[in-house]
């Protein structure tokens, strides 16, 4: 750790992600969770259903070629992140 014992963070990790743009809502699983579609929806504005946003993963997924179990983490500005934190997408650009 650097002088004065703060973690650092690179641009794209997920602790600067937390700290800057939002909180990690949901870590892999086959389906977008009730709680954070809720989520999304509050801090997007939007009010779209849980197998929506999973349209969105999915399509995602596809564009960037990862597997269909590929677990990622989905953050609560809809950006989705690899499991080192690096950034693969927005699921808004797939609604």
């Amino acid at each position: 750790m650097p002088q004065g014992g703060a973690a650092q963070f690179g641009p794209k990790s997920v602790g600067a992600a937390q700290k800057l743009i939002g909180k990690v809502l949901q870590t892999g699983g086959n389906t977008i969770e009730k709680r954070t579609a809720s989520a999304l929806n509050e801090a997007l504005g939007e009010t779209l259903q849980p197998r929506e946003w999973g349209r969105a993963l999915e399509a995602l997924k596809q564009e960037q070629s990862l597997p269909n179990n590929f677990h990622g983490k989905i953050l609560s500005n809809g950006d989705y992140l690899d499991k080192a934190g690096n950034y693969l997408g927005s699921l808004l650009d797939y609604l």
